[in-house]
């Protein structure tokens, strides 16, 4: 952190620095003449107003009217104060400067912080979602060469800085002389029995000056520091903390990379090793998908530490060097891995990477070595004969024993027995070729001398006829070194004479044969490969058996990803082997089942409720049920291995039917009495049966006369715009067109209507102009001309005689509806920039500072401000004064009227439209095609429906049913 200050005054360029926690963040841009600060999430953070009390110039209730004032006003806090007089200028600069110095110096205090800097102003994409925090306008230089000295003096306390997990305790004899009583409240906390962190957490001062006067107590003797050993279980508790909490948040944090590493660090204090390498590995995977190598390789490189068998992060770690052309690390890294899997029978990944390594390293032996044997395990003899010649010849080329390079030989030889390349180098290296030649010699020699015995006897003359005749069979079996063979026929040439001369030296040569088969060890050899093999298949079938129990004792103990992990390996590796055809093996599945009370049955027998881990065959057919009263079952089946260890189902209410148009339906249809009026982008109009969803009429409305609105309801019909600039009316009952008004501008924003035989129509056209148009005929009863309303919003009702808009101006404001004049001429500049949503006197409208607010239609005042992360896509949902909105992070948010935050929920999705509400139920339209219901009271997910397609408008809801619309065309009716 010191290095990057340094740097940052080094450049003399603007750079930034983002210090995160996973769970909040900070970010700093230091350019030379100033520092900015921007943060995000619930780390708590001292504002100006805090200093400017601390240091007196302010009280409580002064800092609340100051407050009220900014709120009120929309200007910011320390210009309230100035305003109010209670502050000078000069004075909120002095607390500026302070927060700032106090936010950059937390950062040396906060636990689990990782930080990276960037040249240049932040981009863009990292503001998005954080709050402004503070800008003080200085030197850079100075200004952080001032505050390194601060922390080079809080470094001198204890030569380090303190971790936040140290237990301290007031000393026998503490001097309290001097300190404020602030101070003196803080320090009687420190009584052994919890962590320092713990206890600034909960301290009533800013975090800084706590730690600050921590730092001087210790340095006085004040403090006392408890050894780590008598406080060990405090440290464990603290660790299991932060596992439950980042195990909480982890789906929503800021940063879940950061957020991983920090559990992985937490779980290793606790002896969790195999979950601490889990994370690890995860954490290592998210920054791979962000290509941010260095980070990746750091956390798989903690993985492999604690997991030495974690192939996959070894893997990766090989595939980030090769990215980076880190080749010679490559091998480095690369050797042990193979090692491990052939020590492990995993011969097919063994034999990829050392294709890899060799490819790299031609020339190294050892590894072709390694190759050679693997690829004899497999059965590839071509290419292991291939390999081992190399191996041989490179052996030989540099000189190795002739120990050495002889077995490589051998080892080609017994794959290839016809290689006489081969053979002859073995001769040569043996010297079995001289032995050869002398036998040979000794042979014709002695056949010579046979042939020249004179026939003085007829015995002897008969034995050397004998002789000399199988010597041309004698020496036909020697060229094939048939060693055996022309010693049984000398011996058998010799039978009938036995005691001559011919027959005597006919058996000595036959001796002689024998030493010669011998001495060339004739015997049959047993092939080192074939051995191999067979030990290989012995060692899998152990292996696979190992690797079964493994997953056995993890899936019993709760691992369930190093459970799936050990099973794909087993079905990888060894899916021949016997353990797997038994058919006894069992995967993990992890179920996360809407409704709560929904009974899941695995192959006919009921195994848990909602939220279970369930144990299937990986190697047939599993089927899986769910049921629950009042909704539809659902079965599925699971062929094979997952995967992945968690599967999320839900039930739905039963469909009751579903209508399919030919174009998206863009807006809600309208529901009236007994039939649901559907708009079409197909340029149709259609009215369907609430029933069984039979169509009762169809409209088509004309060539490029798309709608996309919600048809209104008046006394004369149902009142239609167009994408053509057509308004028209129609019979409810038949479809008939009672009067058609051309605009000629697109109407792509909702109409509102009123009742009664002079009500109006408002219609919003393409170019912001509002117009009144009588429901009875169409005729226009006064129009407001152009660029009169907001882009992409619509007017609502403001009870019976008034409606509000928001003007282009992006302020609000209301007219009459028989006469358009203005009620409440539009306000300055709100920000506002959806459709406001009128419910008791006040409208709620989204704006482009990523807040809801309330705004009074009576007198245009704003009321109260919410913040919305991300903020809102689209008007809130009001039931009573309760404002539902979902937020451009993907989560639902509900306020209370008065102020009042009631849930924050996170969306399996992000949100389509506008939610509907019906008895306690939201319904949430999904980007990616799911029905979201939502306890209106607590956000919690009830269930979901997968509607094949993206929603993008509002459900309707009528009695008994809800009707979904999808932007693929198709309206799908299901019980309410």
């Amino acid at each position: 952190m010191l290095d990057a200050l340094g740097w940052a005054i080094g450049t003399g360029l603007t750079t930034s620095m983002i210090v995160c926690d996973g769970i909040s963040e900070r970010i700093f841009t230091f350019a030379p003449d100033r520092v900015t600060v921007l943060r995000s999430g619930p780390r708590r953070s001292g504002t100006i107003g805090s200093v400017l009390v601390e240091d007196g110039f302010l009280t409580e209730d002064r800092l609340q009217d100051v407050v009220a004032r900014s709120q009120a006003s929309g200007r910011r806090f320390g210009e309230a104060a100035v305003d109010l007089g209670l502050v000078t200028y000069a004075d909120v600069g002095a607390a500026i400067q302070k927060k700032v110095e106090e936010e950059i110096l937390d950062v040396f205090f906060w636990p689990g912080a990782e930080f990276r800097t960037l040249e240049g102003e932040t981009p863009e994409t990292y503001r998005d979602g954080r709050y402004f925090a503070a800008a003080h306008a200085c030197e850079l230089a100075p200004f952080l060469s001032a505050l390194m000295e601060r922390v080079a003096g809080r470094r001198a306390v204890l030569g380090r800085l303190p971790s936040g997990r140290e237990v301290y305790r007031l000393s026998d004899f503490p001097d309290f002389s001097d300190l404020p009583e602030l101070a003196i409240d803080l320090l009687g906390e420190f009584d052994g029995t919890r962590l320092v962190n713990d206890i600034i957490e909960a301290a009533p001062m800013r975090r800084c000056p706590a730690w600050e006067l921590v730092l001087c107590a210790l340095r006085d003797g004040i403090l006392v520091r408890v050894p780590s050993a008598e406080v060990q279980d405090l440290v464990d508790e603290a660790a299991a903390r932060e596992i439950e909490l980042l195990e909480r948040v982890l789906e929503r944090a800021v940063d879940p990379s950061v957020a991983r590493m920090r559990l992985a660090r937490a779980c290793e204090r606790t002896g969790q090793i195999a979950r601490a390498a889990s994370h690890w590995h995860h954490a290592g995977d998210d920054y791979r998908a962000q290509e941010i190598w260095t980070r990746a390789s750091e956390c798989y490189g903690n993985c492999v530490r604690l997991a030495p068998t974690d192939f996959g992060a070894r893997e990766k770690i090989l595939d980030i060097h090769h990215r980076q052309r880190a080749f010679g690390r490559v091998v480095t890294d690369g050797r042990p891995l193979a090692e491990l899997l052939i020590k492990h029978n995993l011969l097919n990944r063994a034999k990829r990477l050392l294709l890899q390594l060799v490819a790299i390293e031609p020339r190294d032996c050892a590894l072709r070595r390694q190759l050679v044997a693997v690829l004899t395990g497999l059965g590839e003899r071509g290419v292991a004969l291939h390999h081992q010649r190399e191996l041989a010849a490179m052996l030989a080329a540099r000189g190795a024993p002739k120990d050495e390079v002889l077995e490589a030989y051998m080892q080609v030889l017994a794959v290839d027995a016809d290689d006489t390349k081969v053979r002859t180098r073995i001769d040569r290296l043996t010297g079995a070729a001289a032995q050869r030649r002398l036998v040979w010699g000794t042979t014709v020699a002695t056949a010579l001398l046979l042939a020249a015995f004179g026939g003085a006897f007829v015995y002897e003359a008969d034995a050397r006829e004998e002789v000399a005749a199988a010597l041309p069979g004698v020496k036909v079996k020697l060229s094939a070194e048939d060693f055996v063979g022309a010693s049984e026929a000398m011996r058998e040439s010799a039978a009938g004479h036995t005691y001559s001369l011919a027959s005597s030296q006919a058996r000595e040569l036959a001796e002689r044969i024998d030493a010669l088969a011998t001495k060339e060890v004739r015997t049959p050899l047993i092939n080192p490969i074939e051995r191999a093999r067979a030990r290989i298949i012995e060692e899998r079938e152990a292996r696979a058996r190992v690797l079964a129990n493994g997953a056995h004792t993890l899936l019993k103990s709760g691992d369930l990803e190093a459970t799936l992990s050990r099973v794909r390996e087993l079905l990888d590796e060894y899916g021949g082997s016997d353990v797997v055809r038994e058919g006894h093996l069992r995967a993990p599945l992890r179920l996360d089942v809407l409704p709560e009370d929904a009974t899941i049955s695995l192959d006919g027998v009921e195994v848990g409720q909602g939220s279970t881990v369930v144990e299937y065959d990986p190697t047939g057919v599993t089927t899986l049920k769910i049921e629950s009263p009042n909704f539809a079952a659902r079965e599925i089946e699971i062929r094979g291995l997952r995967d992945d260890v968690a599967l999320q189902l839900s039930l739905a209410p039963p469909r009751l039917w579903t209508y399919t148009g030919q174009a998206e339906i863009a807006a809600a249809p309208l529901i009236d009495a007994d039939r649901a009026i559907v708009p079409g982008r197909d340029r149709r109009v259609t009215a369907l049966s609430l029933v069984d969803g039979s169509e009762l009429w169809v409209v088509t409305m004309g060539l490029y006369a798309d709608v996309g609105t919600t048809p209104v309801r008046v006394d004369a019909g149902l009142v239609v715009a167009t994408g053509a600039g057509d308004v028209v009316c129609l019979d409810r009952l038949t479809g008939d067109v009672i009067w058609s008004r051309s605009l000629g501008i697109a109407v792509e924003a909702q109409p509102i209507a009123t009742r009664g035989a002079d009500g109006v129509v408002v219609i919003a056209a393409a170019d912001g102009r509002l117009m009144g148009l009588a429901q009875r005929d169409g005729a226009t009863r006064w129009d407001l001309g152009p660029q009169t309303i907001a882009r992409d919003t619509s007017p609502r009702l403001v009870g019976a005689t008034s409606f509000a808009y928001v003007a282009t101006t992006h302020g609000l404001a209301v007219a009459g509806l028989g006469d358009g004049l203005p009620r409440l001429r539009p306000s300055r500049d709100l920000g506002l920039v959806t459709t406001p949503v009128i419910e008791l006197g006040f409208a709620w409208v989204a704006t482009r500072e990523k807040t809801l607010r309330t705004i009074s239609t009576q007198d245009g005042r704003a009321l109260q401000s919410f913040s919305v992360p991300g903020g809102a896509p689209f008007a809130p949902c009001i039931v009573g004064d309760v404002a539902f909105t979902p937020s451009g992070d993907g989560s639902l948010l509900a306020f209370r009227a008065d102020g009042e935050t009631i849930f924050r929920a996170t969306l399996r999705e992000p949100a389509g439209g506008t939610p509907a509400h019906a008895a306690g139920v939201l319904y949430v339209p999904g980007t990616q095609g799911r029905l979201l219901a939502l306890d209106a009271s607590t956000g919690t997910t009830l269930w979901y429906l997968d509607c094949g397609a993206p929603l993008r408008a509002t459900p309707a809801i009528g009695p008994g049913v809800v009707l979904v619309p999808t932007s693929g065309g198709r309206l799908i009716a299901i019980a309410r």
